[in-house]
């Protein structure tokens, strides 16, 4: 195994693809760093588009065929969106502000950790999970195939919650709840909502 450390900054969001495990962590400083076999890195892709920092393989044959996970672990001072496909499982932990926060997981991916932050938004695809904790002042969530979502520990006023496919769901919220469930979809609360 072997690490390598990627000189990039001013970046407020995320996207990692392709089956890695991803820690993302409050920081003053921006740091991005990637572990995986000697031999992958020439599959690596590491780019910044604007605020976004992106992180997956090139089209050449990677790490699927191998039961070794890329591994990265990235510091910033505010994260704003977080996006996660292809199996790819995450951490965050230590964000908190104000600035709105958006999170889009696919492809059985999953999210792990704690924020605090604005406005968020949720959107959740194929077999995706999320466990969050923290806060928001209010969420729009969505989940469609068999998405499941724990956010009891995850304060928020109100929420407006969209779940169809079988898709699960448990939010904390104070405020005003507004849900469509469709198919075979559930949807707990903690809370004494309007």
């Amino acid at each position: 195994m072997k690490t390598e450390e990627f000189n990039f900054g001013d970046f407020t969001r995320v996207e990692v693809g392709h089956a890695f495990e991803v820690e993302v962590v409050q920081s003053d400083s921006y740091s991005v760093s990637i572990t995986t076999d000697d031999n992958l890195f020439k599959n690596l892709k590491v780019s910044k588009e604007g605020e976004t920092l992106k992180i997956g393989r090139s089209r050449h044959i990677g790490w699927r065929l191998r039961s070794t996970r890329p591994r990265a672990r990235i510091t910033m001072p505010v994260l704003k969106g977080l996006q996660l496909s292809g199996a790819t499982k995450g951490t965050i932990s230590g964000f908190n502000s104000s600035e709105g926060f958006k999170l889009n997981l696919s492809g059985a991916s999953s999210v792990t950790g704690e924020i605090t932050a604005g406005d968020a938004e949720f959107n959740f695809s194929g077999a995706s999970s999320v466990e969050l904790a923290g806060a928001a002042k209010n969420a729009v969530i969505e989940a469609s195939g068999a998405s499941r979502m724990e956010l009891g520990g995850f304060s928020v006023h109100d929420a407006a919650i969209k779940l169809s496919g079988a898709s699960r769901s448990t939010v904390k919220l104070d405020g005003t709840l507004n849900a469509t469930l469709s198919g075979a979809s559930k949807l707990s609360w903690i809370g004494n909502p309007i």
